[in-house]
């Protein structure tokens, strides 16, 4: 046999070999249990999207004193009472808590609504308020609110020259307003400067008396950083006395002895 003719044989040989292997791997492959898997894309169901609600408006205490602390009245109210819905519609549900925080959020409502005269209701939106009965009402709520505070808290010069703040705002009241606010000046203890800018506004009620004392009141007001518009003293505003119905009276006497 040539040469030529052993190569022939032996490449066919091959082929066929390879072929036969090829046929017999997938039975081989099973008899061992290695059976072949194979990845099968099945459409997945597409997710509904969840409804997502409005978050409720969530206030704070701290927020509420920093608004305070830049005379945004409006915004303290919101904040407050946001954090405390329970303080609302001039409740009086602090007489009851002793949370500190609670009663934290009622003292800065109630500066706030006598620093703006009652101009704000009293809930969560503090919208504009121009029924001088409801805006008087408010204030009388601060009054009582901050009275209740000074009683519990004789020494504490903050309470008691807010507490004058809000009774400068009635003629009944402007007296001891005058007597708290100096007794704090003379000891050099005024928390800051709306209680010289209401002294201000009281010595002008006054006249001529107290000319010099009106000058010295303003001076010292404008040296704790207020401007000489609120160290004038004319945004305190005396509000008429409230005319309330029997019933409105009735119902009054019934919060307050809540």
């Amino acid at each position: 046999m040539h040469i030529f003719e052993k190569w022939t044989m032996t490449i066919a040989a091959g082929v066929i070999l390879s072929v036969a292997t090829g046929a017999l791997a997938p039975a081989i492959a099973d008899a061992c249990g290695n059976s072949m898997r194979y990845e099968t894309n099945y459409p997945h169901r597409a997710k509904q999207p969840v409804a997502q609600k409005a978050p409720q408006q969530v206030g704070s205490v701290i927020r509420a004193e920093q608004a305070w602390n830049k005379g945004n009245w409006q915004l303290t109210i919101q904040e407050a009472l946001r954090a405390h819905p329970t303080l609302s519609r001039r409740s009086h549900a602090y007489m009851a808590n002793k949370d500190a925080e609670f009663v934290r959020a009622a003292w800065l409502t109630a500066s706030a609504i006598t620093r703006a005269n009652g101009a704000f209701v009293l809930d969560g939106q503090a919208a504009p308020e121009k029924d001088d009965t409801k805006r008087r009402l408010q204030v009388d709520w601060a009054t009582e609110t901050l009275t209740w505070l000074v009683e519990r808290n004789p020494e504490d010069p903050l309470f008691k020259m807010l507490l004058a703040e809000s009774l400068a705002r009635t003629s009944t009241g402007s007296g001891k307003a005058i007597e708290l606010l100096e007794e704090i000046g003379e000891q050099d203890l005024m928390p800051d400067g709306y209680g010289w800018a209401t002294l201000v506004a009281l010595y002008k009620r006054a006249g001529n008396e107290k000319k010099d004392a009106v000058k010295t009141a303003g001076e010292r007001c404008t040296t704790v950083g207020l401007d000489e518009k609120v160290c004038s003293g004319d945004f305190v505003e005396l509000l008429p006395e409230a005319k309330l119905s029997a019933k409105a009276r009735k119902k009054a006497k019934t919060r307050v002895a809540k």
